[in-house]
């Protein structure tokens, strides 16, 4: 991934490289959503399990940030999903600093598409998200405040999520 702007966004590492390898390898990877799968995939990106409340496991990643984690949910030894932290949240961002983040933001989706296709679900604006629906693993890209996350999901966790409501409680 490359991007026309500097390594930095007020501040924050940009971890281009770094990203585009967890694109790769979650894409890649044999995953069978069971829980035994989040010591694969941490030897496959160079990560570790640091700790463990049952249904939650932190992930220390490689990336450079203030708080380089992953969290990854389960229920009944199933993962449910493994959210990436992919830069630091700017805590007081003028126009100028959250207009770069909305740029790294697209500049990564159009890298990441470069490597997975075209999305497969785009959404627009300050909540933005841009999804690729693989076979064996859900990628989503999402603009969470002045931050962006990227969500590692189980597709049938995924399709219970897309699943309509029916407005029952």
């Amino acid at each position: 991934m490359s991007n026309d702007f500097s390594e930095k966004v007020e501040g924050v590492p940009l971890n281009s490289r770094k990203i585009d390898n967890i694109v790769r390898v979650a894409s890649r990877f044999g995953w069978t959503w069971q829980c035994g799968d989040l010591a694969r995939i941490c030897d496959d990106l160079g990560w570790r399990i640091a700790e463990n409340y049952g249904s939650l496991t932190i992930l220390a990643t490689d990336l450079e940030l203030a708080r380089p984690e992953a969290n990854a949910r389960s229920d009944d030894g199933t993962i449910r999903f493994i959210d990436v932290f992919v830069m630091d949240r700017l805590e007081a961002a003028d126009a100028a600093a959250t207009r770069r983040v909305y740029d790294y933001f697209a500049d990564l989706s159009e890298a990441i598409g470069l490597a997975l296709g075209s999305p497969t679900r785009r959404r627009a604006g300050a909540g933005g998200e841009v999804r690729w629906d693989l076979a064996k693993v859900v990628i989503r890209l999402r603009l969470v405040g002045n931050s962006i996350h990227m969500r590692l999901a189980n597709p049938a966790h995924q399709a219970w999520l897309d699943e309509p409501d029916d407005g029952k409680i």
